[in-house]
């Protein structure tokens, strides 16, 4: 199978890295030509558990290139969903699938507006990395990738991108109830992302305040109760125990967000917080929590001309 990674980001790289060992035919595509370019001559540096890994970059600006890729994996930032969806609209053929392995609502449901809803699959992965330059990444946190479809049988090729990805290094497994696994994992976004980047911790620096360790609780519950409202079934019952163990266990994480605040980049705040804010407002579930850490980052984003 040819693949396409979609965003030279923390995520998009780390997959990079773990799938050229087993890829023959592996492309990273990228929309700005002069950091592809870039790219193509410094290669992917990944540091791991102090070491060092280097490897070439198959990487393009070109979807021209991409006309026989048969799966995309998207990793690109929720707000460049729909760009990056047309951007590979012309190399994403009848049989070709599109896998997103990314964070918060809407995801799914935008590139199935402009692809087809046919060829759309999810996935979260539990994985994690710091993206410290272009090209230089490090690999922080070990974790799961759950892969499933919406509304529809588990389709065979879900079955064959898990057996790659379990060969990679990428511990896979599938559910029939992808809802759960994106809203499992959107509490935990929601929860410790925005309070990472507000407070200006790594992951394991809210489990050192009680105080953000209440705001990390009080933000998922919230998040909890309208999930609940919706009839989506979680893959935990202890929200507060799940936190406090991904917190753990991605201690040295800076999270995304966090990163984008720390480079004065566009976070992805409205398709996390937000997203559960507006969705409490049309269920008349209250969500104060999630709208202060709302708007907060949003604050923060639109203070970096004037950051001191």
């Amino acid at each position: 199978m040819n693949i396409t990674i979609v965003g030279p980001g923390a995520i998009g790289s780390l997959f990079y890295y773990l799938l050229s060992k087993k890829v023959k035919s592996l492309t990273l595509l990228d929309k700005d030509p002069e950091r592809a370019a870039s790219l193509r001559k410094k290669g992917l540096t990944v540091l791991k558990d102090s070491k060092i890994f280097k490897i070439p970059l198959n990487i393009t600006s070109d979807p021209a290139r991409l006309k026989d890729t048969g799966l995309f994996i998207i990793c690109v930032k929720s707000y460049d969903t729909l760009k990056a969806a047309e951007f590979i609209k012309p190399a994403c053929k009848e049989k070709s699938f599109v896998l997103s392995v990314q964070n918060g609502l809407g995801n799914l449901e935008m590139l199935s507006e402009i692809l087809g809803e046919k060829k759309i699959l999810g996935a979260v992965t539990y994985k994690a990395s710091t993206l410290l330059n272009p090209g230089i990444i490090k690999y922080t946190a070990d974790g799961q990738t759950v892969l499933g479809k919406k509304r529809k049988k588990v389709p065979a090729v879900l079955r064959e991108i898990r057996s790659l990805f379990n060969s990679a290094e990428i511990p896979t497994s599938i559910s029939k109830d992808l809802d759960s696994v994106i809203w499992s994992k959107l509490i935990i976004n929601s929860a410790i992302n925005p309070l990472t980047a507000v407070l200006r911790v790594k992951n394991g620096g809210l489990l050192k305040s009680n105080q953000a360790r209440l705001l990390m609780q009080m933000a998922g519950s919230e998040v909890e109760r309208v999930a609940k409202r919706k009839r989506v079934k979680l893959l935990y019952d202890d929200i507060q125990t799940k936190l406090e163990a991904v917190c753990r266990a991605t201690s040295e994480n800076i999270s995304s967000m966090f990163q984008d605040i720390l480079t004065h980049k566009k976070t992805e705040i409205d398709a996390l917080n937000g997203a559960v804010y507006r969705l409490g407002q049309s269920l008349k579930i209250p969500t104060p929590i999630n709208f202060l850490l709302y708007n907060l980052v949003k604050s923060l984003e639109k203070s970096y001309p004037q950051a001191v």
